[in-house]
């Protein structure tokens, strides 16, 4: 039988000592911002910015393929496995600047050029929730053992799209310039979930790859270290896990209300379509749009305001509070256009003449 130590090793199959030593100077490297990595930092925020605000994920998507900031997070996971408060240092500080040069030129931009309207892109990044900490700690994960094994390196451009870092970071500075403190709060909320998420990450997979502190000071400084980043873990899931109930609660008043109004209308006189349910300090709005085939229904307006009261019960019971309901009615037609029915032409025979061939 095979000791635990021997199915380890044939498990994870941690690395020799060369291959160690490899990682070891792609670490140190990555650890220290050089002008490259601040100038990709600003390329990348610049172009986050601006697809963020246009509301266009492609451009968001290669935003992330360019921002070099998963370098130095590996390394603050790789410092804290070999105890090397140096390596950490240096690898923190790198971080931290791109941070600060992220959030100022976004913060920048948003106060200088005239931006209408909050995109549906900046409002994702502003509502996180327990599913971002696991996609983050997946994609530490993912990234740190990508980085050891330099054969499936080629899978970083995609662990570097799967975890969002510069785009939340430019999130934050459109609040901070937009004048929204709830975006830019939510927003530095997400960034904080795939940092300490990503740098646990590494410290778990470094420590199985069988990455170990040099000495018995290291050894302090890597139990305390990974202490910490997991209280902090730990911390961070508790407002994560406050919006992840409110998110499941206002999907759920979302449904119960679209249920009741498809069981109520009609569909052949009116159809409901762009349900939204907010709350306010007194109860709650509902939100629709009803397109109303019944010309005589959409041009008296007595009659829509009766079947909106007899429903408001049945809505309140599904929201569980006082409803106030803004329908925005707009008369329609409803026209059927049915497939006609093919007929196969009938095909008189092929007389062929005697003695033809």
């Amino acid at each position: 039988m095979h000791t635990a130590s021997e199915r380890y090793k044939r498990f994870f199959h941690p690395l020799d000592k060369d291959e160690q030593e490899a990682v070891q100077g792609q670490m140190v490297k990555n650890a220290v911002g050089d002008i490259d990595f601040y100038v990709m930092i600003l390329l990348s925020a610049g172009i986050a910015f601006w697809g963020l605000v246009q509301n266009s994920s492609a451009v968001v998507i290669g935003a992330m393929l360019v921002a070099p900031l998963m370098s130095p997070m590996m390394a603050i996971g790789y410092a804290v496995v070999r105890g090397n408060l140096q390596l950490f240092g240096q690898a923190l500080l790198s971080t931290l600047l791109g941070i600060v040069l992220a959030v100022g030129a976004s913060a920048l931009t948003a106060s200088v050029f005239p931006i209408q309207g909050v995109s549906n892109e900046i409002l994702i990044r502003a509502n996180p929730n327990l599913l971002d900490l696991f996609i983050a700690v997946l994609a530490g994960l993912a990234g740190a053992y990508a980085t050891c094994r330099k054969d499936i390196s080629s899978s970083l451009p995609g662990v570097a799209i799967s975890v969002s870092l510069v785009p939340p970071l430019c999130v934050v500075g459109f609040g901070i310039g937009y004048g929204n403190e709830r975006i830019a709060t939510n927003a530095l909320l997400l960034f904080s979930t795939n940092l300490a998420g990503i740098v646990f990450a590494g410290i778990v997979v470094f420590v199985l790859l069988g990455f170990r502190p040099a000495s018995g000071r290291n050894q302090r400084l890597f139990y305390t270290t990974t202490y910490v980043s997991l209280l902090l873990l730990l911390a961070i899931a508790v407002p994560l896990s406050f919006y992840t109930a409110q998110s499941i609660r206002k999907a759920q008043r979302v449904n119960n209300v679209t249920k009741i109004l498809q069981e109520e209308i009609n569909p052949a006189i009116a159809t409901v379509e762009d349900v939204a349910v907010e709350a306010i300090d007194n109860g709650y709005v509902v939100g629709l749009t009803v397109y109303i085939y019944d010309q005589e229904l959409a041009q008296d307006k007595v009659a829509q305001q009766v079947t909106i009261e007899e429903m408001r019960s049945q809505l309140e019971v599904a929201v569980d509070g006082p409803v106030t309901v803004r329908a925005q009615v707009i008369p329609a037609f409803l026209n059927v256009f049915e497939r006609p029915t093919l007929r196969l032409r009938e095909v008189e025979p092929l007389l062929v003449p005697d003695g033809g061939r």
